[in-house]
């Protein structure tokens, strides 16, 4: 009975003990509150105190490659972070970086910050093989955001049968669905981080550039949230109607009853108003929301882009390589099969610039082999013989004669270097720090 009693006593001093003292657990970087929490699927061990050499932030980059002017871009090792979404959804992503000269000395908003986005089917390192053209000694930071799998609904698809691609408002009616904003919602909270956790980085110089389903995703970044970026770049793809009509610049839909984009239901915020014509204080004249510097490349033989069949393949389930699964934004028009042409109109009207080139020139050419022939126009406001933002952001237009879809590089048998261009005309017309 003794023994029992004691027993008893001991058990209860634990219970007292337990419910007076902390316990340590394992702890794991939570990027929602950007902090340590506990986890508390590991059991209790002693006092509740943050471990001793706790992982390290994964927005706190590391220099890559060595410190030499001469040397190539290096790549970081994927870093894999978890996103909460707006909605309490909780993913799992990946990113890779890549820093320029002397990245840890750099002084306090020193740098450039310049996402990039790959292509359908692609990842970090097939866009890196591009860019790592952009000199070492150049003061940006290169970041590769990596998409998911999902299919054309904008859904996660873990069965393998979809592509790595990124989501937007890509159908019919699907820029009403907060699925199609995911991703502009993942990269938002990315720029946050890496801002916050890297002093040499300038929030005021950050730029956003894609390829193909990469430049979808650039072309949503510029709808809808423009007021975070100085200058996009967008290779290989066309707004569409699907876009264009779908709330772009203004944020709003075409319905009776809801007209938010899903953009404002994903995350209760309005999206930013890309050169639209926005009423001010009573009395006074409409202005227009800021636009900014747009680099728009193409070739004119990319059969991902030319309307050459009927529209609303996407109804069938699949599109042939000759029908428009983008929609054209001049069905039955002399534009029909152009949508270049008529995503290039559709700047400058929200630029307010004029219609005729301030300068059409080629470029030259450095593959002779090739049927490739590269002409850059460009569109900007001049006042008193300087160019001026007055009326909206320059644009430039290079349209690739013969070209087919696909990043050009000269070291790669290209006529150009897409990397090197994009980075002089941020650097002339979008403030990027040299």
């Amino acid at each position: 009975m003794l023994l029992q009693r004691s027993i008893i006593c001991l058990f209860a001093c634990w219970l007292f003990f337990a419910a007076n003292h902390g316990y340590s657990r394992q702890y794991h970087y939570d990027s929602g509150c950007d902090c340590y929490v506990p986890d508390q699927s590991t059991p209790d061990t002693g006092t509740n105190t943050t471990p001793k050499n706790p992982k390290p932030n994964p927005f706190i980059l590391k220099g890559t490659g060595a410190d030499s002017a001469t040397t190539r871009r290096d790549i970081s090792e994927p870093v894999e972070v978890v996103h909460k979404q707006p909605d309490g959804l909780y993913e799992t992503r990946r990113f890779r970086y890549s820093t320029p000269k002397n990245f840890k000395n750099r002084t306090h908003q020193s740098l450039n910050l310049w996402f990039v986005f790959h292509g359908g089917g692609g990842n970090a390192l097939t866009m890196h093989k591009f860019f790592d053209e952009v000199p070492h000694a150049a003061p940006t930071l290169i970041v590769y955001p990596e998409a998911m799998e999902v299919n054309e609904d904008n859904i996660l698809d873990l069965s393998g049968n979809s592509d790595t691609k990124w989501r937007m408002a890509r159908l019919p009616g699907s820029a009403s669905d907060p699925n199609a904003y995911r991703d502009i919602a993942f990269i938002e909270w990315m720029r946050s981080k890496l801002l916050k956790h890297n002093s040499q980085l300038n929030a005021a110089h950050v730029y956003a550039t894609g390829f193909s389903s990469g430049a979808g995703m650039t072309w949503m970044l510029l709808c809808y949230r423009s007021a975070l970026f100085q200058g996009f770049a967008i290779y290989s793809q066309q707004l569409g109607s699907e876009r264009r009509s779908g709330g772009c610049g203004d944020g709003q839909l075409l319905h009776a009853n809801d007209n938010r984009t899903g953009y404002e239901k994903l995350t209760n915020t309005p999206p930013d108003q890309y050169g639209h014509r926005v009423s001010g204080a009573p009395n006074t004249p409409a202005q227009n929301a800021a636009t900014k510097a747009v680099f728009y490349a193409h070739g004119t033989a990319d059969k991902n882009l030319v309307r050459t069949g009927n529209s609303g393949c996407w109804q069938r389930g699949e599109c042939d390589i000759s029908e428009d699964p983008l929609f054209s934004m001049d069905p039955g028009g002399s534009l029909e099969a152009r949508d270049d042409i008529s995503t290039v109109n559709w700047l400058i009207a929200r630029h307010q610039l004029a219609s005729r080139p301030n300068s059409s020139v080629f470029l030259p050419d450095s593959n002779l082999n090739d049927e490739e022939k590269v002409i850059q126009r460009s569109y900007y406001a001049e006042q008193e013989g300087r160019i001026t933002r007055h009326q909206g952001a320059p644009i430039s237009w290079l349209e690739r004669v013969g070209a087919e879809h696909n990043v050009p590089s000269v070291e790669r048998g290209g006529d150009y270097d897409q990397s090197v261009y994009t980075q002089r005309f941020f650097e002339i017309h979008a403030d990027m720090l040299q």
